[in-house]
């Protein structure tokens, strides 16, 4: 998987079970101490948009969690494309 920023699967299990969305979220790291904090978010989504299933099995948690990075750096490049 692409997925190289430690993304781990227990936000989609505790998502999974709350039934709450997961809101994708980026934080860019800033130059300096006085720099303006960038914060981009994405579109929130459900579990349920990508796995049907009551409890979801370890392969659907770690296919929704790819799904979160995909989004994460959706926003990602958004701010590259800003400067």
């Amino acid at each position: 998987s692409g997925n190289d920023e430690g993304f781990k699967s227990g936000v989609a299990l505790i998502a999974s079970l709350a039934k709450v969305p997961i809101l994708p979220v980026y934080i860019e790291k800033r130059k300096n101490f006085l720099a303006r904090q960038v914060v981009v978010i994405g579109e929130p989504f459900y579990i349920s948009d990508y796995c049907d299933k009551k409890m979801p099995s370890v392969q659907d948690l770690e296919m929704v969690t790819e799904k979160l990075y995909e989004k994460y750096e959706e926003c990602r490049q958004w701010t590259l494309k800003q400067n």
